[in-house]
């Protein structure tokens, strides 16, 4: 399957992003995602194998953005509701698209002598950028060790 192909078929579009950051060994990037609409409900492994570049960038508004504690806990931002409420998921509206014929991608590919692939993901808290040379996409069960959509 393609790279297209695998992300199609387990497309996380509008759905929650749980947790995403390099492995312990520092090629791969990897996403966790809940997917609820999915046939098979439950939370994904989406890893992006070699990635040579990622860019994280805020999306958020100035006017909502905070560092004030109590913007990540609930019950002290609900007596003073002022701020974005950073909850434990993104929601990945309006989803992933492929970045076709990027200069920076062919430069990496070039330099590594791989196949390099760039996508970017956007929701309602971030955009992020990964180029990357495939992606692993697994199962990884209903519940997955102590992530949970809309806990804490």
């Amino acid at each position: 399957m393609t790279i297209r192909e695998k992300l199609d078929a387990y497309d996380f579009f509008d759905e929650s992003i749980m947790k995403l950051g390099f492995k312990k060994y520092l090629r791969d990037f990897e996403i966790i995602a809940y997917l609820h609409s999915h046939e098979t409900r439950g939370y994904y492994s989406y890893l992006f194998k070699g990635a040579v570049d990622v860019n994280y960038k805020c999306v958020l508004s100035s006017s909502g953005f905070s560092l004030d504690d109590k913007n990540i806990n609930f019950a002290a931002w609900e007596k003073d509701p002022e701020g974005y409420m950073w909850v434990d998921y993104a929601s990945a509206y309006p989803g992933w698209r492929i970045i076709e014929d990027d200069e920076k991608t062919r430069n990496y590919s070039n330099e590594y002598r791989y196949e390099f692939t760039k996508i970017l993901i956007e929701t309602n808290v971030f955009k992020l950028e990964i180029i990357f040379n495939d992606v692993d996409i697994s199962f990884m069960g209903e519940e997955a060790g102590g992530l949970s959509v809309g806990g804490e």
